[in-house]
């Protein structure tokens, strides 16, 4: 997730003139860190690879097991997964705190 987060930075951070450079005006004042964040979150789990994987295991309800699963699947950790999914709306603000409380946040 490091490495992902620092090509996000690298990437996001670029003079706007270089030629590798994503430069969005609605997202300039976002934080360097949380632009970076969610870059690697993005590349680490796709939307598509998380609804895959929900699908293939028939998940009805995100618990701490799938949550587990989802951390060993996609090599992240328990906040960039949880944060994800709730950003994906496939939990809610709630479930995401009581997720990090029974998976020992």
């Amino acid at each position: 997730m490091l490495t992902a987060a620092a090509l996000g930075v690298w990437l996001l951070d670029a003079p706007s003139d270089s030629d590798f450079a994503f430069t969005f005006s609605s997202t300039a004042h976002w934080p360097t860190t949380a632009r970076a964040k969610a870059f690697a979150a993005m590349l680490l789990m796709p939307e598509s690879g998380i609804r895959a994987f929900l699908d293939d295991q028939s998940v009805r309800q995100i618990d701490g097991m799938v949550v587990r699963d989802l951390m060993s699947h996609f090599g992240t950790t328990m906040h960039a997964t949880l944060n994800h999914l709730n950003h994906m709306e496939l939990i809610a603000d709630e479930e995401r705190l009581e997720l990090e409380a029974e998976l020992g946040a």
